[in-house]
């Protein structure tokens, strides 16, 4: 994840594209209970910056499958910006994302 310009990229974005690869299948399935936190203190930690973390997280053709659309990543960044990290919704919308199965929609 190179920063524009050829900068750094902030820690934010790869600690949570991390966690999103993690959950891909990096590590066990029953790992989502450590991971889990993980992206919601990265979201509380963010504050306001969390929206474009995110998406940054979540650039690259290929990622998180090569079948997933532009509009699938925009649409996973908004709903995990608007989600309260509290919830189990938040937690849902991780899975959603990195499941296996997840692809066009």
């Amino acid at each position: 994840l190179p920063g524009e310009g050829g900068a750094a990229c902030p820690l934010g974005p790869i600690v949570l594209r991390g966690v999103f690869k993690a959950l891909l299948g990096q590590m066990p399935v029953t790992a989502m209970g450590v991971l889990a936190p993980v992206a919601r203190g990265i979201h509380q930690l963010g504050g306001w910056r969390f929206p474009g973390w995110a998406t940054r997280a979540v650039e690259g053709e290929g990622f998180p499958t090569a079948s997933t659309k532009v509009e699938a990543k925009q649409r996973f960044v908004a709903e995990i910006v608007a989600a309260d990290p509290t919830t189990t919704h938040f937690k849902q919308l991780l899975k959603r994302f990195c499941s296996a199965k997840q692809g066009q929609t």
